[in-house]
């Protein structure tokens, strides 16, 4: 699509009222579970989910399919230190042992919680790069020993692997960003650390395009209408814009100087709103006597094109909103839903 197509289409794309939060927690002993919550983005308030993940230690992802939202990856059994609920866990709810993959329909409550689903065929994966396309979940990784990458099609339940393009291994999957969903070209892009090169995957035809090189990205990414947002914590504009169609950079401006909050904090992770609204998330916990809780910072942005420079991309942050959820270890993913 072309570079001057951004703002009508971040316009007309779908908007998400609500963040589905993903918490670790960590007992007496070792013993770690996550809890989960929805913040709702339009009313300001915390809705606890009443299921729980047990053995639960964080190095995972989450991806949301339709309404159902799938947890894949984990750490191998060795490496988790208590695998039985103590008699005295702080975790009363009802909890799946996590098997690394298991899913929760939030539009259909039967009651049951998480549930199984298929582990990757590798088994054990730390930290994959998951995302949903085309009503499949696509999963990019290294588990220590090979770089390879599967879908899983959730209506056969079964994995297919996925092979890479001609004379490149799969990259090595540090952080869950490494893939994203170019869904206005039907594709998907995908980041090769070794060969500092974006390739295009087309499902459709199970053919792959070196789009971008030399290139690189930061672990912190969202992917909107053709342009790569990138948070840059350190330099002064905070985020940058590229395009990768063009292969320009946009010029981010802000339309009010940067209150001084933005730069005491480092935010965790960064992902879109739907429409021209982006979001970065910090947390912070509170270890004042109980009951003991964390803040959620949600500092949110407007973006649009200039209509007097075409590569300006104009930005506008927005007040600092503030939730309290219950006290934990880890926050480790914000999922728009």
């Amino acid at each position: 699509m072309g570079i001057e197509q951004v703002e009508k289409t971040c316009a007309t794309s779908v908007a998400k009222d609500k963040i589905f939060v993903h918490a670790l927690r960590n007992d007496g002993g070792g013993f770690q579970f996550s809890e989960f919550c929805t913040l709702d983005v339009r009313s300001g308030k915390v809705s606890d989910c009443p299921y729980a993940l047990l053995a639960d230690t964080g190095f995972n992802s989450m991806v949301s399919l339709g309404s159902v939202v799938y947890l894949v990856g984990g750490r191998r059994p060795e490496h988790i230190r208590c695998k039985t609920q103590p008699p005295h866990s702080r975790c009363t709810k009802k909890a799946l042992y996590h098997k690394f993959m298991s899913y929760l329909d939030l539009a259909n409550d039967t009651g049951d919680g998480w549930k199984e689903a298929p582990c990757l065929p590798t088994g054990p994966t730390p930290r994959p790069a998951v995302l949903a396309f085309g009503g499949k979940i696509y999963v990019f990784h290294t588990n220590g020993d090979s770089e390879t990458a599967h879908v899983f099609d959730p209506v056969s339940n079964q994995w297919e692997t996925l092979l890479p393009p001609p004379g490149v291994n799969f990259f090595e999957s540090h952080y869950a960003s490494s893939a994203v969903a170019d869904t206005e070209n039907n594709r998907i892009l995908v980041y090769f650390v070794r060969v500092h090169s974006v390739f295009a995957y087309y499902p459709a035809n199970n053919q792959w395009e070196r789009v971008l090189k030399p290139f690189s990205w930061s672990h912190k990414i969202v992917f909107v209408d053709g342009v790569i947002f990138f948070y840059l914590p350190e330099a002064p504009e905070l985020v940058a814009a590229y395009h990768v169609a063009t292969k320009k950079h946009l010029n981010v401006v802000f339309t009010s100087k940067l209150p001084e909050h933005i730069w005491r904090n480092v935010f965790d992770a960064m992902f879109h709103l739907g429409g021209d609204l982006m979001c970065l998330a910090a947390y912070s916990s509170d270890y004042s006597p109980p009951p003991r809780t964390t803040r959620v910072y949600l500092t949110k942005f407007r973006f649009k094109r200039s209509p007097h420079n075409r590569a300006d991309l104009l930005v506008t942050l927005l007040p600092v909103e503030t939730y309290t959820i219950g006290a934990c270890s880890l926050v480790n993913t914000f999922l728009p839903i």
